[in-house]
């Protein structure tokens, strides 16, 4: 365990001056201080067994029957004496970090680094910079090899009861089965995730089994540039994609998108995402649609136990769209402005299945056209999902969602329900 020299040795020393009082009963916590730094760990975690066994209890006394266990390679039993050790706020930290090394060693990437990041939180810069050079290594992204890639496939299947019409933004009453196709892949060209310049591409494909008037099909591209600002490492990115809607060429959008987040506060994993759009009409029948959109989010996350999360959130939207005009009047808005804000939980159900689900509330204004009412929609959305990995890297996931369009404009109201089922793979 890297924390032995010189960091596990510091340690030691002040849990023997510290609970010198209550360990004085036996030299057994002297003999498995003693065993464990002759390499003898056998020895050691018997002797601190045998402390425990007479009633004590001490957080000190839990980290090193954690220690001498991890070092035995016995390593879910390591993990019960740091979960109970993560509980002390004196010794927290460290216990956080050892977390992270005991879940590197299971292979679990993501367990190790939701530990790791906590060991960011606590105030000893030691165990910040352990924490961080182990966050490094775990990240999938910054192999030895600087053209390192990763890429995703997912299939879907579905149902939609009544599919949004992506052109008039309004609910199209029509429900029909669809499958859809979703592919990325990134390589970086120089440097790591922190800090270096990558390259991403992305294809969606939707088909729906009647209503063929909204298959959709999009292809986008782009290059990004990642600046390690220490507690606020960033990203910029800019890409260009083309859609066509029923296989009718439809809509370009070039974006510029600045994200970050920082992982150090002592309230979670805050994070940002400012994204200008330029669309464009690729046929005149959409021109209505051109023009810019303004995308401003913040989130904020907590992590728990066994990968549980918790997100709060809130965007903004802008749009200056080019509009219906009859004449120099007015007819038809679609530059709606929009507060949206959600919360978000995931949960593991069991051994296998994680749990997640969802409330989504949306404020939209539109500006005022020719309807002698100025369209404001509020939009509920539900969601509940429940994914599990089946084999090697593939995952399956189901999905159910609900959702509730209030307007004023009673044309515009409508309810949506959708259900989908999902496999995905990494590479």
């Amino acid at each position: 365990m890297k924390i032995y020299t010189p960091l596990l040795l510091l340690i030691c020393t002040l849990i023997m001056l510290s609970s010198a009082p209550l360990f004085a009963r036996d030299n057994s916590f002297q003999n498995g201080i003693d065993a464990f730094k002759a390499g003898d760990y056998n020895t050691a975690c018997s002797q601190f067994n045998r402390v425990y066994k007479n009633g004590i209890r001490k957080a000190s006394l839990l980290y090193n029957l954690g220690v001498c266990n991890y070092k035995l390679k016995n390593y879910k039993i390591s993990k019960h004496w740091f979960n109970q050790v993560a509980q002390n706020r004196a010794l927290a930290q460290i216990a956080h970090y050892n977390l992270g090394l005991i879940a590197t060693k299971e292979d679990d990437r993501t367990v190790a680094l939701r530990w790791l990041k906590l060991a960011l939180k606590g105030g000893n810069e030691a165990i910040r910079s352990l924490a961080s050079r182990q966050i490094e290594k775990n990240q999938p992204q910054n192999a030895p090899s600087r053209h390192q890639r990763f890429s995703m496939l997912n299939l879907s299947y579905g149902y939609d009861d009544n599919i949004i019409d992506p052109a008039a933004t309004v609910a199209s009453r029509r429900g029909d089965s669809y499958l859809s196709l979703f592919a990325m892949a990134s390589q970086y060209l120089a440097g790591n995730l922190k800090d270096g310049w990558s390259i991403k591409g992305s294809i969606y494909k939707t088909d729906y089994f009647s209503v063929n008037a909204y298959d959709m099909f999009n292809i986008k591209g782009g290059i990004s540039r990642s600046i390690n600002l220490n507690e606020w490492p960033i990203k910029l990115s800019l890409t260009h994609g083309w859609t066509t809607l029923n296989n009718v060429d439809y809509l370009s959008k070039t974006s510029l998108t600045l994200k970050g987040k920082n992982n150090t506060l002592n309230s979670g994993t805050l994070g940002f995402r400012y994204r200008l759009n330029r669309i464009n009409a690729l046929n005149p029948l959409y021109d209505h649609l051109a023009g810019r959109q303004h995308q401003l989010k913040f989130e904020n996350l907590w992590h728990g136990k066994h990968q549980n999360e918790i997100r709060l959130g809130y965007a903004f939207e802008l749009n200056d769209r080019n509009n219906l005009y009859t004449g120099t009047t007015l007819t038809t808005s679609y530059s709606p402005t929009r507060h949206t804000f959600n919360l978000q939980g995931r949960e593991r159900l069991n051994q296998h299945w994680m749990g997640k689900g969802g409330l989504i509330y949306r404020v939209s204004q539109y500006s005022a056209d020719s309807n002698p009412q100025q369209r404001k929609d509020l939009t509920t959305t539900i969601e509940f999902s429940a994914n599990r990995k089946i084999w090697g890297n593939w995952d399956f996931s189901s999905r159910v969602r609900h959702t509730e369009n209030s307007s004023n404009i009673t044309t515009k109201s409508y309810r949506r329900n959708e259900l989908s089922l999902q496999l995905t793979r990494t590479f």
